[in-house]
């Protein structure tokens, strides 16, 4: 049996909604989401879909994003630890344990979740950027470190921007803020509405 798991967020910064679903089995977890809306005047819609294991490891990103052009990209991990473009080895991203796509709250719950911190503790680690409308991913470093049992503070570290994020139970961002109001949870196993 799956667990499926909904949020929708609300943007702030930037007039847009995103519905995201989290199916979970005993073994793995997948995410579709959709986020629509629009940034600085110019209508968008993206979608992205991950894989991750028990251990909140992503091995598989998809990315499409439809504006005035319509972009995708896929990517795996590799048995080596990088990532891998349709089979082609992506260098200089082989120290991104996880990635993270502007225009969504969630991936800092990847974040979290591999952290795994207890309160008091921080963590630096290297992400697999992707600041869209550019769909190439490119290193950044970020820290992490727990303020409290449902707070963080967020750093990234190369442009010292900071954020104080508060999430519920399952680590999602409840609110981060001026960028992403959490909106709507339900929590429910397959079979069920």
């Amino acid at each position: 049996m799956s667990a499926i798991q909904t949020r929708v967020w609300k943007g702030i910064q930037f007039n847009t909604s995103e519905y995201l679903k989290l199916t979970s089995s005993a073994t793995d977890q997948e995410v579709r989401s959709f986020i629509t809306g629009e940034v600085e005047g110019i209508p968008v819609h993206i979608e992205y879909q991950l894989k991750i294991d028990s251990t909140w490891k992503v091995s598989f990103i998809f990315i499409k994003l439809i504006s005035d052009t319509e972009q995708e990209i896929r990517l795996s991990s590799s048995t080596a630890g990088g990532w891998q473009a349709d089979g082609v080895n992506m260098p200089g991203l082989d120290a991104c344990t996880v990635p993270d796509i502007s225009f969504t709250p969630f991936t800092n719950t990847l974040a979290i979740k591999r952290l795994d911190l207890q309160i008091g503790e921080q963590s630096e680690i290297t992400v697999l950027y992707f600041d869209l409308p550019e769909l190439m991913p490119k290193p950044m470093r970020q820290r992490y470190t727990r303020l409290d049992d449902r707070v963080y503070m967020y750093e990234n570290v190369d442009s010292d921007f900071k954020a104080v994020l508060n999430i519920d139970e399952q680590a999602f961002v409840v609110d981060y803020p001026g960028l992403w109001k959490r909106v709507v949870l339900s929590e429910f196993s397959s079979g069920s509405l």
